[in-house]
């Protein structure tokens, strides 16, 4: 019996142990390897060397399930079987020149997101992570990264970052630090990041993220381009993601070559609030280089189906600003609204100009936008030279064209009225028409009192590096005491440099004594008849002589 009993335990001995052998035969040698990668389904392996226990490289691994793709390009990897031996699992290397990988299509749930619960995560064993390298990595046919590197440890309940470096084209992000997975899953982490800026220094991130993954705290300083200081507190793992953010900049210029007047300082901006409530958005601002130390103030609210700017005012006193509000919507269709007020605000003060002969006053405006079209009117007061006159028009389109339907411009006695209709789609197209009617020129020039009356017609498109302009002008009055005529008919394509022609048809500019007219002709080479007759150039501006 005793015997019978030895034979069974030893033939169970020998089992397994001939057990081990094969599955070791199979991880550990080239061909066991092979035979136990086809067994796989829905994986394919294209230049397949070495064995999966140890060390191998392929030229192409390929694995689907339906509408799941995962391809990895020039793939290798080696293990450390020895660290087994103290309950680690050792990887050393992994490099991979090209991942793809293309997920199915999201569907979309109707139920509202969940609070997650991390759950505590202890392994029987520790990871090594020696070095992870991968060159590109494409998502959905969309290439996100350029190169990703990772060096870490799993062990005794933390794991340990030594690096975690992230580029795609000129943005690098590098990350180190622990994380404890159990309970709020702890966690301190350095980050750094680089990112060019057009045109201007590049822009150098540092942040420290503490706290845990239920309740993160960032602190974080930006340089280069941007020297900043960022604050908050996120809670990534609730539902409606609770945040509050500051935002302290002493100094800014959006570009170097902006006049100094164009200097944000003090800049402060807050957010605070969730995705159920919204979150709402303040900041204030100093322009300290404008005469008038401007000011500027931001309120907003945003949220997941749309924002409200309750205002954006920048301010030169207060009955001096312009003022900004509005509302969009993208739950369904994008909708917008925007109203814009201007009360006796010294533009002219941001890029330090002088002397500006006509002033806007007050401006009162508004716009709407659903579908693609959108339609709006403004209403504007301003004074020049002569006096005060006001602007008024109404305007609709969409992303093909833009139409002024009822422009009026008047000034005293005088008026302008036209429509206009400008057209975005390849290239640009234009067709205006304008009517004046006793207008004094003296409101925008000083130099220049009197009153004209007539017609300007125009008409044109610039596409595919090709001009082609139609424009007509008969205007009547008196300039400067004298009588002034301008007749004007002028039609011409021109597709570059060498390839022009132009027709001046009929050309007649009177002023007082003063007299151009004729007709001339541009086709490679000038031809056309003009008479030019300038006896009193005085009558024209003051100071010019005649020759």
């Amino acid at each position: 019996m005793r015997r019978t009993s030895l034979r069974i335990v030893l033939s169970m001995l020998l089992l397994v142990v001939l057990l081990l052998g094969i599955a070791l035969s199979l991880l550990v040698t080239q061909s066991g390897s092979r035979w136990l990668l086809n067994q796989m389904p829905g994986l394919t392996v294209q230049g397949w060397q070495g064995a999966v226990l140890t060390q191998w490289r392929a030229e192409q691994l390929q694995w689907q399930q339906d509408d799941l793709f995962v391809q990895l390009n020039d793939a290798h990897m080696q293990f450390r079987p020895s660290c087994l031996l103290r309950s680690t699992l050792c990887l050393d290397v992994l490099e991979v020149a090209r991942f793809e990988l293309t997920l199915p299509p999201a569907q979309a749930k109707d139920e509202p997101s969940a609070t997650l619960e991390l759950p505590s995560l202890e392994l029987p064993f520790a990871i090594e992570l020696q070095r992870v390298q991968v060159g590109e990595f494409i998502l959905n046919g969309e290439s996100l990264l350029s190169d990703a590197g990772l060096q870490a440890k799993w062990q005794s309940g933390v794991i340990d970052i030594g690096e975690i470096a992230l580029k795609y084209q000129d943005y690098a992000l590098q990350a180190k630090g622990r994380i404890t997975p159990n309970g709020d899953w702890p966690v301190a982490l350095q980050l750094s990041a680089q990112l060019p800026m057009p045109d201007a220094e590049d822009l150098n991130v540092q942040a420290q993220l503490s706290g845990s993954l239920h309740a993160l705290i960032l602190d974080a300083t930006t340089q280069g381009y941007l020297v900043a200081q960022l604050q908050g507190q996120l809670q990534p793992l609730d539902a409606n993601l609770p945040a509050q953010l500051s935002i302290k900049v002493p100094s800014f210029k959006a570009v170097a070559d902006l006049p100094a007047s164009l200097t944000l300082a003090d800049v402060l901006l807050q957010l605070n609030g969730d995705l159920q409530q919204g979150y709402q958005i303040a900041g204030l601002a100093q322009l300290p280089n404008t005469p008038e130390q401007m000011r500027l103030t931001i309120a907003a609210l945003l949220k997941a189906s749309g924002a409200e700017l309750r205002a954006l005012r920048l301010s030169a006193g207060e009955e001096a600003f312009v003022a900004l509000t509005g509302a969009v919507s993208w739950q369904r269709d994008i909708e917008a609204e925007a109203q814009v007020q201007w009360q006796d605000f010294p533009w002219y003060s941001l890029l330090e100009q002088e002397d500006i002969p006509v002033q806007l006053q007050t401006l009162a405006g508004q716009v709407s936008y659903k579908a693609g079209d959108y339609q709006g009117q403004l209403n504007g007061d301003l004074t020049g030279p002569a006096g005060a006159f006001t602007v008024t028009t109404a305007f609709d389109g969409n992303l093909q064209q833009v139409q002024l339907s009822e422009l009026l411009v008047e000034a005293g006695q005088g008026r302008l009225q036209g429509t206009a209709t400008v057209g975005f789609v390849d290239g640009v197209d234009w067709l205006a028409d304008v009517i004046v009617s006793k207008l004094n020129p003296a409101y925008w020039v000083a130099e220049l009192p009197g009153e004209l009356a007539g017609k300007i017609h125009s008409q044109g498109f610039l596409r595919d590096q090709q001009l082609q302009v139609d424009a007509k002008a008969d205007l009547n009055g008196k300039l400067r005491g004298s009588l002034a005529q301008l007749a004007l008919e002028l039609q011409g394509v021109q597709q570059d440099q060498e390839t022009a022609v132009w027709q001046l048809e009929r050309a007649d500019l009177r002023f007082g004594d003063n007299r151009i007219y004729g007709s001339a002709q541009i086709d490679q080479r000038l031809a056309g008849e003009l008479q030019i007759e300038l006896p009193r150039l005085v009558q024209i501006w003051p100071g010019l002589a005649s020759l």
